[in-house]
């Protein structure tokens, strides 16, 4: 498979309907996880993504590198 450059094989552009979103809400309260986003960007600063409306955290390809994503990730760990 020839990926254009800049392009990823790989997206996901979440569409959830309002209901489920606030099911989403009250399982996070109730079993204490949060979902982290990481949103592949780096060719494309400006894009934005409705990420925000189910994850507490989002880090942005174009903002860090992935050794940088990796390392905010382990230090909230410990």
């Amino acid at each position: 498979m020839d990926i254009p450059k800049g392009h990823s094989p790989f997206f996901f552009i979440p569409v959830m309907p309002e209901d489920f979103q606030e099911e989403l809400r009250q399982e996070q309260a109730e079993r204490r996880f949060t979902i982290i986003g990481v949103l592949l960007d780096s060719d494309s600063p400006g894009m934005d993504f409705s990420l925000k409306t189910f994850c507490q955290n989002i880090y942005r390809t174009n903002e860090l590198t992935g050794e940088d994503i990796v390392r905010e990730l382990i230090s909230k760990r410990v």
